[in-house]
């Protein structure tokens, strides 16, 4: 730092060249030299911790103005008191600067004890503690020690233990740790639930230590036990029954079984058994036959629809029963019903119910075409001609003769059907022929189709003189029900075609039924008189007859065979299987 001496001699020696600077060689006026310079100082005061002073502000740093030691008083005054904890301060202020001052009062002295009876601890670390509370007065201070571990807490079969590990030092407990629970012992187990034939049972297994439940099984339903079955609803000819099925553990309805009609499948008519190869007579399908005892009542709020008729039940027994408008064709006492009454002739307003029942077949052959040939033994009908009408029709182009049975009403009747081109013919019997009404579905289904052969010489019996035509005959046709033919009749061990008279095979007589449908009869006593019924076979000079079998059984084509009588009567025939 630059003397205050150094300071105005170079001051002087700078006035002085000016001086000279400004005397002009031709003797002219020297300039007027600046003013002296003055120093500037601040009216703060800056202080160290012994001094204070007011520094330069003109840019002059070392120069101060009244720079002096400060002055202090005497007395401190306290900021904070010293305790035996904490040091305390005090403070004092220059009285002309203002600078502050201080200083550390001293802690307070004290007395304490360590108490080595007990010991205190944190997570880390333990110690025998002052009383004073001072950290540092703390004795023993050292890391805790695990020890090995105890089972506080035992585990059981469903619940954890505890395992506690503490100090060795000062017992503190430093961690716990989790034993696992021991798991129950299994007994043999016991059935507390018993199944059923549906529900599932229960088997308890228990624990040997605790006795408590250690689990449960499930038991599989036992099932149902079926039994024989029992006919809870018996059939009858027109009606299915019901086989029920029940569990012979718990009695419930396992399910039910159909039964079908009775006579929906060939029955040996003498055993009652299944029909065989070595059955000479067969029940197969129902029809009504009997007229109905005078004590028989008909809930006619219980029918039963099959093809053209509807059957009644009866009231006081499980038969079922058909109303029949009466339409005897005769008066004599031929046409008595099997009750001894009278069938009364072209009735307007007299009833009488049929009881239904099976249809009675003679096995004709077992050899007809690889089948087993039936024909019932009764006249099962009538007031069904051969044809209504004696005249000739147009079919397709072509005359088709009265007594052509393919287009015949007979054959219509005895199918259900009619040819699809004969648009003359009524649809009456669509599905409402002998074969809906007889049989049952699953009945028809046991039926063959059978090729009927309709060649003229194949229909007649050879023993006839064939003086007329062969064009009445028609083609073949494919038929479940169809009439013999003459031929037909006359072979399979019947009698020749003019064999007549008692115990003659082809004789049949109307059912009570039938006779109430217009059946004719011959009114001549004995056994071997019957009614007439229809073969297939056309009259080979006329046009409008077909032939027949007579009252005697022999098979005729004069009297009765014009097509459109409606008394000969209806013997049907069909072809099966039998094994």
């Amino acid at each position: 730092m630059k003397t205050i001496k150094t300071l105005i001699a170079a001051a002087l020696t700078a006035m002085l060249a000016s001086a000279f600077m400004g005397c002009s060689s031709d003797g002219g006026d020297s300039p007027a030299l600046p003013p002296p310079h003055e120093h500037t100082y601040a009216a703060e005061w800056t202080s160290s911790e012994t001094h204070h002073w007011h520094a330069a502000t003109c840019g002059h740093t070392d120069q101060v103005k009244d720079k002096a030691e400060h002055d202090f008083p005497e007395t401190w005054t306290e900021v904070t008191a010293a305790t035996e904890e904490a040091d305390g301060l005090e403070e004092r202020f220059c009285s002309v600067c203002e600078y502050r001052e201080t200083r550390i009062i001293l802690m307070l002295g004290h007395n304490h004890n360590v108490d080595r009876n007990n010991w205190s601890f944190d997570e880390t670390n333990h110690w025998h503690a002052a009383d004073c509370g001072r950290p540092a007065h703390n004795e023993d201070l050292a890391p805790h020690t695990e020890d090995n571990g105890t089972v506080t807490t035992a585990p059981t079969c469903v619940t954890k233990g505890i395992k506690t590990y503490k100090c060795t030092v000062c017992d503190k407990v430093l961690r716990t740790e989790e034993i696992p629970a021991t798991g129950h012992t299994e007994d043999t187990g016991t059935v507390t639930t018993a199944p059923t034939c549906v529900t599932k049972g229960v088997r308890t297994y228990m624990c040997t230590v605790c006795d408590g439940v250690a689990r449960t099984e499930e038991i599989p339903a036992t099932g149902h036990t079926e039994g024989n079955g029992t006919v809870t609803t018996a059939p009858t000819c027109v009606t299915k029954g019901v086989k029920t099925y029940k569990c012979t553990v718990c009695d419930e309805i396992l399910r039910t079984e159909e039964i079908p009609k009775l006579y929906s499948s060939p029955i040996d008519a003498e055993t009652g058994l299944a029909a065989t190869k070595s059955s000479k007579y067969i029940y197969f399908g129902v029809f009504p036959k009997t007229v109905a005892a005078k004590t028989i009542t008909v809930d006619e709020n219980v029918s039963v629809t099959m093809g053209a008729n509807t059957y009644y039940k009866g009231k006081n027994d499980e038969n079922y029963y058909v109303k029949v408008k009466e339409n005897a064709c005769g008066t004599s006492t031929k046409y008595k019903y099997s009750d001894g009454t009278q069938a009364k002739q072209n009735s307007s307003n007299s009833y009488r119910w049929f009881k239904v029942e099976p249809i009675k077949w003679k096995v004709v052959t077992y050899s007809y075409r690889g089948k087993c040939l039936l024909l019932a033994e009764d006249i099962l009908t009538a007031n069904v001609p051969y044809y209504g009408l004696e005249s000739d029709r147009t079919i397709a182009g072509k005359t088709v003769y009265a007594n052509n049975y393919k287009y015949s009403t007979i054959r219509a009747y005895l199918n259900g059907k009619y040819e699809s081109n004969d648009t003359q013919s009524k649809t009456a019997y669509e599905n409402k022929g002998f074969l809906q009404t007889a049989f049952t579905a699953e009945a028809q289904n046991l039926i063959a189709v059978t090729t009927v052969d309709n060649d003229f010489f194949s229909t007649q019996d050879s023993g006839w003189n064939l003086i007329g035509t062969a064009e009445y005959a028609c083609a073949d046709t494919e038929d479940k029900i169809f009439l013999l033919s003459e031929k037909e009749a006359t072979s399979y061990g019947f009698p020749a075609y003019n064999k007549y008279g008692s115990g003659n095979a082809r004789i049949r007589k109307p059912t009570n039924y039938a006779m109430a449908n217009y059946a004719g009869q011959d009114p001549s006593d004995g056994d071997y008189y019957g009614g007439w019924w229809w073969l297939r076979s056309p009259n080979d000079f006329a046009s409008y007859r077909a032939l027949y079998v007579d009252s005697d059984g022999a098979a005729d084509r004069d009297m009765h065979s014009r097509v459109s009588n409606a008394y000969v009567g209806v013997v049907p025939a069909l072809s099966i299987s039998l094994q």
